[in-house]
């Protein structure tokens, strides 16, 4: 396996690529927002109800190692203060080119401009606020660990299930809607974010930067999860859901 093998070295600082978009995120409980202009930038210094929990997470992580994380397998570990659970992606510099061409140059714009663009009217963001995940929802879902995962050589998520039956319930609800929002983007704007039936709540918790090194990780994840399920305790309780805009995998805000 790869690693860092000069002693003059001690490790590497990621640096986070442009990568521009939005999606519909859960708020997360009392967040800590710092306030740029007419937007919020989600800094989650401090929160009441998630704060134990995204802290332990974080701070398995950093037993770990972030360097050893990073020199070994080339994760670069997501900053605390970006951690969120995604509830339906929208478009980004990924797959921007799967929107209609009809839409896509206002799309591009769209993008282009952000985080400003993100307060102005535009045909694709409007399905997403009018949806009633935004404009309605307002149930309780709360959300424990369930496993630590290797999405596609590309990221380590926290996978999350329902907290209790309420929750899971709820969460059903919201994956029906969910479900209707991304076919209705689908069938209007061309665009296919996400498989409409299958939705796994989850944090990020790092990306790599070489698929290879990646796959070396994996066979660690699960003694690690289950040390981790052991001593993260609590879980994420939420209620609200919101229009995000994302710079790049570390800045996420929304309007003010």
């Amino acid at each position: 396996m790869p690693t860092l093998t000069n002693e003059k070295i001690a490790g590497f600082e990621p640096r986070w690529a442009p990568f521009r978009g939005f999606s519909l995120l859960f708020d997360n409980p009392e967040d800590s927002f710092a306030r740029t202009g007419g937007r919020l930038d989600l800094t989650s210094a401090d929160r009441a109800q998630g704060a134990s929990f995204y802290r332990g997470l974080h701070g398995s992580v950093s037993r770990l190692g972030r360097d050893f994380l990073l020199n070994t397998f080339l994760l670069c570990l997501l900053p605390p203060g970006s951690y969120h659970v995604t509830v339906a992606d929208g478009v980004n510099d990924g797959n921007v080119n799967g929107v209609a061409e009809e839409y896509r140059p206002s799309v591009r714009e769209l993008l282009a401009g952000l985080p400003d663009s993100l307060g102005r009217a535009h045909v694709l963001t409007d399905l997403f606020l009018s949806s009633p995940l935004v404009a309605d929802w307002d149930k309780e879902v709360r959300l424990q660990l369930g496993a630590l995962a290797n999405w596609s050589d590309i990221s380590v998520v926290a996978e999350l299930v329902p907290a209790d039956p309420t929750s899971a319930s709820a969460l059903g609800q919201l994956t029906a809607e969910r479900a209707r929002l991304l076919s209705a983007c689908r069938e209007r704007f061309g665009l296919a974010t996400a498989d409409p039936g299958r939705f796994v709540p989850h944090v990020t918790l790092g990306y790599f930067a070489n698929r290879e090194w990646a796959r070396g990780l994996s066979p660690r994840l699960p003694e690690w999860g289950r040390a981790l399920a052991g001593e993260l305790l609590g879980f994420l309780s939420f209620r609200r859901v919101s229009l995000y805009g994302f710079t790049d995998m570390a800045s996420f805000f929304k309007q003010a």
